[in-house]
């Protein structure tokens, strides 16, 4: 840690900021947020920015925990401040971010990916979220599969992907929220990096669950009488098994020929949709080729200062 220090400050005392060092196969790649140093050293072929990218959800999974003024207050008084004393009890979320970077397209396109579902029972779900809202409740979120089914939002507020991903992460990284109704501060840097806001979850299925944030710490018991309505009708309309048995598709239901695997994103509606991995690609090292290969041509496609609109890659295998 020393040396990684020494050779920030060098930069630093010449006015200038370090940002990757390049050493044989390896990529040494820095991201500075005051207070905090982030290093990331790897040899997986991802880009400066790619890693730079990952570098940064790490620095916003820890301002959910802490924020960033509480963060920059503990430093200001001492300088030399272990944060692992703060962070106790929360590195399996860093560790869940961590792995997820490895196969999960949601970060390298900071886009959400959502459940399949019919158009009618995703708007049935969302109309019930709205009957007896709770005063001061900002967002009512149904995730399934670690998928967004439905969110109600004000008009003027929308969430942030990289936002909705910690969440997500969150979800998934613990399966403390699994056994019983919880009511957490969170901080999301994208909203307000500042404060928190405080979260609601309950888990009505193994892998469904209700989550609503809320500006009022108080709010817990009111929110979680309309949770219980509100499930109610869920599973009063058969809406409820209508989301657990839906699952991903595969790239035989497209029907094209010699197809083996295709991902698309919309920019108006930040979202993707991919086809399951089949065949060969459920096999480990296979399916991580596959992962790296989108990670190499998303970062020749959208390069900050070479971007590309096609780009066209062959050999003996694919096209």
């Amino acid at each position: 840690m020393g040396v990684i220090q020494a050779i920030i400050s060098f930069f630093q005392d010449s006015d200038d900021t370090i940002k990757f060092i390049h050493a044989g196969q390896h990529k040494f790649v820095f991201l500075l947020k005051e207070p905090l140093y982030y290093v990331c050293v790897s040899k997986t072929g991802e880009s400066d920015n790619q890693l730079r990218d990952q570098l940064s959800y790490l620095h916003s999974q820890i301002l959910s925990v802490l924020t960033n003024t509480q963060l920059t207050k503990i430093f200001e008084q001492r300088v030399n401040f272990d944060l692992r004393r703060l962070l106790g009890g929360t590195e399996v979320f860093l560790d869940s971010l961590s792995s997820l970077f490895s196969n999960d397209h949601s970060f390298m396109l900071s886009a959400l990916q959502c459940l399949r579902v019919n158009k009618s029972v995703r708007d049935q779900i969302g109309g019930i979220l709205t009957e007896g809202k709770v005063k001061n409740s900002l967002y009512a979120i149904v995730v399934s599969k670690g998928r967004l089914v439905t969110l109600l939002r004000p008009r003027k507020h929308s969430l942030h992907p990289s936002d909705l991903h910690l969440l997500f992460n969150m979800l998934n990284g613990s399966k403390t929220f699994h056994s019983a109704e919880s009511w957490t501060p969170l901080c999301l840097p994208k909203f307000n990096s500042k404060g928190f806001l405080h979260a609601y979850i309950c888990y009505i299925d193994e892998d469904t669950s209700i989550v609503v944030i809320s500006t009022d710490k108080s709010n817990f018991f009111e929110i979680s009488e309309w949770k219980t309505k509100v499930v109610e009708l869920i599973e009063k309309q058969d809406l409820l098994s209508n989301i657990i048995k839906q699952d991903g598709y595969r790239v035989e239901d497209i029907g094209i020929p010699s197809l083996v695997h295709f991902m698309y994103k919309s920019k108006i509606q930040v979202q993707f949709t991919t086809s399951e991995l089949s065949g060969d690609y459920l096999m480990e090292e296979n399916k991580t080729r596959l992962y790296r290969l989108y990670q190499y041509i998303h970062d020749r496609m959208h390069h900050r200062s070479r971007p590309l609109k096609l780009y066209y890659m062959k050999n003996h295998i694919f096209i």
